[in-house]
């Protein structure tokens, strides 16, 4: 399934999937349920969505620079892990958003500014 997610991401959408028998949502998306078995359907996520955890992350792979944020955030029924553009606490809310990273297509989140 990670070729769909790829292909989503190229057309600027972000896509989980949900089983058509319990309804479980999966991210990233796969092919049978966890829980049931079952068969699974593409859904896009919801643009919006709140942090429910987050880590800042100093020591790391040569991949990325330290200091970043990491987060886990709630995107309708969908948990979506991801790196943070900014500083995030526990109920912000964010956008993910799709951008280049060293010649790759990848999601990351900004924080949604209220004025």
């Amino acid at each position: 399934m990670s070729s769909e997610l790829f292909a989503a991401l190229k057309t600027g959408r972000l896509i989980g999937s949900r089983c058509k028998n319990c309804g479980r949502t999966h991210f990233p998306p796969a092919r049978r349920c966890a829980r049931c078995g079952g068969e699974m359907q593409l859904e896009e996520i919801p643009k919006r969505g709140v942090v429910l955890t987050f880590s800042e992350v100093y020591v790391s792979s040569p991949a990325f620079t330290p200091p970043y944020v990491v987060a886990i955030a709630q995107f309708g029924d969908f948990k979506v892990p991801g790196m943070a553009a900014d500083k995030v606490e526990i109920g912000d809310e964010v956008e993910w958003e799709v951008a280049d990273r060293h010649g790759n297509l990848w999601y990351f989140f900004r924080t949604v500014k209220h004025y």
